[in-house]
Order: structure tokens, then sequence, then C-alpha cells
């Protein structure tokens, strides 16, 4: 640590620690038979304080992710033998709210989660969510390198939700970010593809029914899934060469009041396929999906995306698409 750092730390430490521990708590994390991961829900007021001990050993792997309410809401990692009031093995409130590290000596280390001093003095409340994994030495670490969402292409098809309790999806790659669902350890979900944000690995994901929720993970608790997809038919609606028909809102121009369009979908799994627009002034657009994301049209102009939940916002030009994920999955 340089002695830039370790001032800047000092200093940030004299305003994140609280003056007086008042109703510190302590909690002895225990992890399932064969878990990896302890999950934590529980809310401090004002000078409370909360220290996790949990026992670790050399070399094993460790992360401790902290998804709290309040933005003043922070955590220290205190190596065995000291403890709050020492100089932390990991400051929050310098380093963010997700660490990941090797021990370097085994025994007891402590995890404090806090308020900001100013917060509070306020009496201020956070509720938050503290996930403390671990996982074996040097050899089984090595073997899990090839298994977590640890790389940024290719990947298997499908994951696998690696956590005794739950594991938040949220609408973007941050911890900041809103929670779409919780989904509980087990969940199969589909591999969109992962990338690095704010110092870690996220992962795009959705279920694997059609129409299933979709947003983004932390890669850190992802494992490779044997899940096998049935293939199936997708009938057509009769009289047409469509999977489905239906209605979307559009608009000719950015400025233009949304109304329904009539769309009709040719769909060739995962995501994938064309839709055909009819425009409010006549003709057709045909807008071309792959895995989920508007890869391209038949319009002379740029295509943008982003998303609202479900629903893909999709700009061509100056029209205007609000495409529900169903229309292009199913369901």
């Amino acid at each position: 640590m340089t002695a830039f750092r370790r001032l800047l730390t000092f200093i940030v430490l004299v305003i994140a620690v609280p003056a007086v521990a008042q109703d510190a708590r302590t909690e002895r994390v225990r992890f399932d038979a064969g878990a990896e991961v302890a999950t934590f829900h529980d809310t401090i007021i004002g000078e409370e304080t909360v220290s996790y001990q949990v026992e670790g050993t050399a070399d094993q792997l460790m992360v401790v992710l902290l998804n709290p309410s309040n933005a003043s809401t922070y955590f220290n990692i205190y190596a065995p033998g000291s403890g709050p009031g020492d100089e932390a093995l990991y400051a929050g409130a310098v380093d963010g709210t997700a660490y990941q590290g090797t021990l370097a000596v085994s025994g007891d280390y402590t995890v404090e989660v806090f308020l900001m001093r100013n917060a509070a003095r306020r009496g201020d409340r956070t509720d938050y969510r503290l996930d403390i994994g671990l996982s074996g030495g040097a050899e089984e670490e090595q073997t899990a390198s090839t298994d977590f969402a640890d790389g940024l292409a290719g990947g298997p098809d499908f994951w696998e939700v690696d956590v005794s309790g739950t594991l938040n999806i949220r609408s973007e790659p941050s911890t900041d970010a809103s929670i779409i669902v919780a989904v509980p350890g087990g969940t199969v979900l589909r591999n969109l593809g992962c990338q690095e944000a704010g110092g870690r690995t996220w992962c795009e994901v959705a279920e694997p029914d059609a129409g299933g929720v979709r947003g983004w993970t932390a890669g850190d608790f992802l494992v490779e899934s044997a899940y096998v997809e049935t293939e199936q038919t997708d009938a057509l609606v009769a009289g047409t060469s469509y999977n489905a028909t239906g209605t979307i809102l559009c608009a000719p121009s950015r400025d233009a009041p949304s109304a329904d369009c009539e769309f009709g979908v040719i769909r060739t799994g995962n995501g994938s396929g064309t839709v055909d627009v009819q425009l409010p002034g006549g003709g057709v657009r045909t807008i071309t999906f792959d895995n989920g994301e508007a890869v391209s049209s038949d319009a002379d102009a740029d295509l943008s995306f982003g998303r609202n939940g479900d629903t893909m916002i999709i700009n061509i030009g100056e029209e205007h698409y609000e495409m529900p994920d169903a229309v292009i999955f199913g369901g």
C-alpha cells in the first residue's frame, strides 16, 4: 500500500468509523452443509454495528458482497487477531461494497457492517443483505476457476445459482441497480454473456422458460449447469407464417405519441428471429433479433436499444418501438 493510499484510507476511516460503537452485535457465520455462501438480511440504525465472524483458512478465496438500502452503509474486514478500531484488511469506504481476495492466514476474520459517521449521527436506518463466501484451498480454487463465471466470452449455455440463500437479479450490471427478482440457490439461468463492471464480473442471464425474467447478476455465484434444453416446436398462427401475432407500442418519431402497431414474429429459438411491424403510416419494418437483442433492421438508419424491465426499447433512426421480451422469446 503506497503512503498516499495509507493516508487516504486513514482519512476515510476517521470519517467512516462510528465515534462510539453503541449496540455493537456479533454474529458467528455458519455455512449450511455443502454450502460456500452464507446470506444475512439485517438492519442497523444510527451508531449500531454488526460484526460477522467467519473462520477461514490460508489460501481460501473469500468473497463479501453488501447490498444496502442506504448508500452510506459500508463494511470493513479485519484479519485474525484484530477488530474494529484496528487497521482494516479491507476498508469498504475506500474500496467499495464488494470484496474478493485470497486469505493469507488461518483464523477468525471479522466483517463489520456500519453506517458512515455523518449518517450514524443523524440516526439513519439501513436495511441490507450481506453475502459472505468461502471456497476451498489452492487446489480447489484452481478447479473452480474453470467453473465460475470468470470469463467474458463464451461459457456454458446455462448457469446454476450457487448460493445457500437467494441471489439478486438486477436491471443493470451494478449493485446500485434495482432488483428485479431474487432467485434461490439451484436456479438454472440462461447465459447471455458476461462483462466487467465496477471491478467485478457481471453476467446477463434469463430464465430458461420463454418470456422469463431477464437481468444481470454477479458472476461470483454462478457455476456451469448440466441443464439440457428440450427442443420445442413453436406452432404457427393459423393462415400465417408467424409463430405469434399481436400489437406493440410504436411511433414514427421519438416526439410522436405511441400507438398500437400490429406485429408478426418468426422465432428461430433462444431469443432469435425476426419481427415484422406494421408502421402507423403504412409499410412494414422488419427487425432482426439474436440471443434476445435487436441487431439489425431493413431500414437505412442506425439501430439502438435499451431496456425498461422486461421490455426492449428500440430506436431505428427516428422510429420508436417498445418490444416485450415475450414477443421474441415466446410465452
